[in-house]
C-alpha cells in the first residue's frame, strides 16, 4: 500500500497486494485493508475456490474534503456493510467490469457490466461478486449539492442510469479517466470536475437547475471531450461548438478565459499532432500535402504550415526529415494539451 499528498491538498492512496504472500495470506492481508479503508467499514468473505497465485486485487482512492472518489479491482468476494445513518454523502456506483454481481442494499438487485446508480449505504446493504468486478465509486457532501432529504430519496429509487445521456458521454469518460492528466493535475481541478459531473447529473435527474459555477469545470471537460472527438473536421469553429451545447459563442468563450490555452489554440495544437503524426509516418510518405493538412482538420495547407512553424519551429521538410525531432516536438505538445 502506498499513499501520498496529491498537489492542491488531496491524498492518493493506491494499494496492492504484496507479492511475497501466500495466498491465503494474500486475501486476509486484502481483507484486513479493505475493511478499514473504507468510511463505512465493510466485511469481505471469499467466493468460490481458494485464492491462486493470480491473485491481485488492486485499490485506489483520492480525496479531498467533501469528495472523494475510490477505484476497486475485486476478486471474487462478497462484501456486506452495516447501515450509516449519520452519513451525508451522495455515493455514486460504475462498474466497469460486472460480470454477475448482485446488489443488496437493501433488496437483491441483480447487475451486469455498466450498471451505474446511487447507492444507500443508510441501511444494512452489501454485494456478491463470484466472478469479481471493476468497480467506481463518487462520495460527494450533499451539502455541496443542495440536496435535501426528500431529492435525496428521489434519487436513490433511479436503479440504471447507464442509458442516461449524461451518464454514458460525461460521468463514465470522466471516471474512468479520473487518473490521466486530462482531468487536470492539481487535486482541486480533479475534485471541481468530479462535483461538476454529478451535479450535471443530479440536476437533470430531477430537473432542477444547479449552480453555474459548480457545472462549469464539468462543461470545460465536456467541450473538450467534444473538440478532441471533431478536431479533425475542417468545419469545426466556435459556432458550432457553441450550438452543439445549447450555449452562446460568448459563453462557450468564457468558459476558458481563465484558463492557460484558449479554445482556438487548444484545437490548432490537436490539429498540429495529428499532422504531425502523419508527416513521421511511414505509411503516410507518399500523402499529398493537402491531404495531410485535410485529414488533420486544417482548412488549407498554408495553414498547416503557419500552424507547424509558429507552434514548434519546425517546416514541414523538417518535420519529415528529422523524425526524432519531430517526435520530441509531439510529445511537448501532448504534455501541453494534457495541462
Amino acid at each position: 500500500m502506498t499513499a501520498f499528498q496529491a498537489d492542491g491538498g488531496g491524498r492518493l492512496t493506491q494499494y496492492h497486494v504484496p507479492h511475497y504472500l501466500t495466498a491465503e495470506q494474500k486475501f486476509d492481508h486484502w481483507r484486513n485493508w479493505y475493511g478499514s479503508a473504507v468510511e463505512t467499514p465493510m466485511r469481505l468473505e471469499r467466493r468460490g475456490r481458494q485464492p491462486g497465485p493470480s491473485f491481485s486485487p488492486t485499490a485506489a482512492s483520492f480525496g479531498v474534503p467533501d469528495v472523494s472518489l475510490i477505484e476497486v479491482r475485486n476478486e471474487p468476494v462478497a462484501g456486506f456493510w452495516g447501515g450509516n445513518p449519520s452519513s451525508h454523502d451522495v455515493r455514486l456506483v460504475y462498474l466497469r467490469r460486472a460480470p454477475s454481481v448482485t446488489l443488496c442494499a437493501p433488496d437483491p438487485l441483480p447487475v451486469q457490466s455498466g450498471y451505474v446508480g446511487f447507492l444507500d449505504v443508510a441501511r444494512n446493504g452489501g454485494f456478491e461478486a463470484p466472478a469479481g468486478l471493476h468497480a467506481f465509486q463518487v462520495n460527494i457532501n450533499r451539502s455541496r449539492l443542495d440536496l435535501d432529504e426528500r431529492s435525496y430519496a428521489r434519487l436513490l429509487q433511479r436503479q440504471d442510469l447507464s442509458r442516461h445521456p449524461l451518464v454514458r458521454g460525461f460521468v463514465v469518460p470522466s471516471l474512468v479517466n479520473w487518473k490521466q492528466p486530462g482531468l487536470g493535475r492539481e487535486a482541486a481541478g480533479v475534485a471541481d470536475i468530479l462535483k461538476s459531473v454529478v451535479a450535471a447529473l443530479v440536476s437533470s435527474l430531477l430537473q432542477a437547475p444547479a449552480d453555474g459555477s459548480l457545472l462549469e469545470p464539468g462543461r470545460r471537460l465536456a467541450i473538450r471531450q467534444y473538440v478532441k472527438a471533431n478536431f479533425r473536421n475542417r468545419d469545426l469553429d466556435p459556432d458550432g461548438i457553441a450550438m452543439h451545447f445549447k450555449i452562446s459563442r460568448r459563453t462557450l468563450f468564457h468558459h476558458f478565459e481563465n484558463e492557460s490555452m484558449s479554445l482556438f489554440t487548444y484545437v490548432r495544437m490537436l490539429r498540429t499532432v495529428m499532422a504531425l503524426q502523419l508527416l513521421t509516418d511511414p505509411g503516410s510518405k507518399k500523402m499529398p500535402l493537402s491531404d495531410i493538412a485535410n485529414a488533420s482538420g486544417f482548412s488549407s495547407l498554408q495553414s498547416m504550415r503557419r500552424a507547424l512553424k509558429e507552434t514548434t519551429g519546425l517546416t514541414i521538410r523538417e518535420a519529415r526529415q528529422h523524425e526524432p525531432l519531430a517526435r520530441t516536438s509531439i510529445a511537448k505538445l501532448r504534455e501541453e494539451l494534457s495541462d
